[in-house]
């Protein structure tokens, strides 16, 4: 085969001497980031916030399934966001308090005296949850509303065994 197709299979970037049709026990990778955040859907809710956003990690990125780190930030229009919960499906991940600097936010919204705390970071571990993962961010206001603040797509691309 590699006598007709030689120049061919040379410059292919498909082909493999490791793949024929004697063995079956291989596996394809899409791509070299495993693990990529697909989608980032922030709430559109103005009436309970003045803005939102995921900083990290961000449409396209790779990640580690096992230390997932989500960086953003929240801001109440009527009443400060005091907490964001993590959810895949009914089951809590993880939560963490506004309690990151956010300059950048306090300069946006300079009347907002909560504006510079609005900031969360929390780490993570979804290795246990299936390749495509919708993850719910669940935003704790200081009057006690839980409101959906952000859903994240993440995807898993490996096919194994084909």
């Amino acid at each position: 085969m590699k006598q007709y197709w030689g120049e061919l299979l040379k410059n292919d970037p498909c082909y493999s001497s490791h793949l024929s049709r004697v063995r079956q026990d291989y596996s394809i990778r899409l791509n070299n980031d495993e693990n990529q955040v697909v989608a980032i859907h922030l709430s559109e809710d103005w009436e309970v916030f003045l803005g939102c956003a995921i900083d990290s990690p961000q449409i396209g990125e790779s990640f580690d399934r096992e230390n997932l780190v989500l960086k953003g930030w929240a801001l109440g229009k009527h009443s400060p966001v005091v907490e964001v919960a993590f959810f895949y499906q009914d089951s809590l991940l993880g939560k963490s308090i506004m309690n990151q600097k956010r300059e950048d936010v306090s300069r946006a919204f300079p009347a907002v005296p909560y504006a510079d705390q609005s900031g969360f970071i929390t780490t993570l571990d979804i290795s246990e949850i299936p390749s495509e993962v919708k993850l719910r961010i669940l935003a704790t206001m200081e009057d006690g509303n839980k409101v959906p603040m952000v859903t994240i797509l993440l995807r898993s691309d490996i096919l194994d065994n084909l």
